[in-house]
């Protein structure tokens, strides 16, 4: 007779096909963020080591059921049109192309900082927007980075191309992004292949 803790770790064995078929349909670089963020609850601070306990065995279940049935099939077309408001870029791709999902790295001479590479000025914008005092290092802070990132993709872009009267776009807002707005009508090489990386980790056929 299976005893309440091995109906748990069953549960997590489910939890896991279900972890693995989505990754099948939807590509590995973009759950391997969302799977990442999973470990990352699981890690006891107390033990400086990873805690899977039955309840949390439980969560994988929760985690793949949902991501397996309710994420939607995505199609080139929705990404070469023009978007009317935000292009809902994602936030797990951008954090895997800049910093491979790692929230303390330091890059570009130490001017862009934690998961998303932000500059200083990106920091500085949300500020005046969202009267914060958020400093520059706080972008090493994994829940700090995110609203910012997602405020700058989401708002902040989209605001710079229609005050350009520039199309509001994946492409062009990719390109705001890693080359700077003034370079959407041009992008440089290395930006169109970071455009090109982003379509292929999030299944987006060229």
């Amino acid at each position: 007779m299976p005893t309440f803790t091995d109906l748990h770790i069953l549960a997590g064995l489910v939890a896991l096909s279900f972890l693995i078929g989505t990754v099948s349909k939807y590509g590995t670089n973009l759950y391997a963020a969302m799977i990442y963020e999973t470990l990352d609850t699981l890690w006891d601070v107390r033990y400086n080591r990873l805690s899977f306990t039955p309840h949390r065995f439980t969560a994988f279940f929760c985690i793949g059921l949902v991501s397996l049935f309710t994420l939607p099939d995505i199609t080139y077309s929705q990404v070469t049109a023009n978007c009317p408001n935000s292009c809902a870029i994602s936030l797990p791709v951008i954090a895997s192309l800049e910093s491979s999902n790692r929230p303390r790295v330091i890059g570009d001479g130490g001017r862009a900082l934690g998961l998303f590479q932000l500059h200083s000025g990106v920091v500085s914008d949300f500020n005046s927007a969202h009267k914060t005092s958020y400093q520059h290092q706080d972008a090493l802070n994994r829940e700090i980075a995110q609203k910012i990132a997602h405020w700058y993709l989401e708002t902040r872009i989209p605001q710079i191309l229609k005050s350009k009267k520039l199309p509001v776009s994946t492409e062009n807002v990719l390109t705001c992004w890693n080359a700077g707005c003034g370079r959407v009508k041009n992008p440089p090489l290395l930006t169109q292949e970071y455009i090109k990386k982003y379509k292929k980790l999030t299944r987006r056929s060229l």
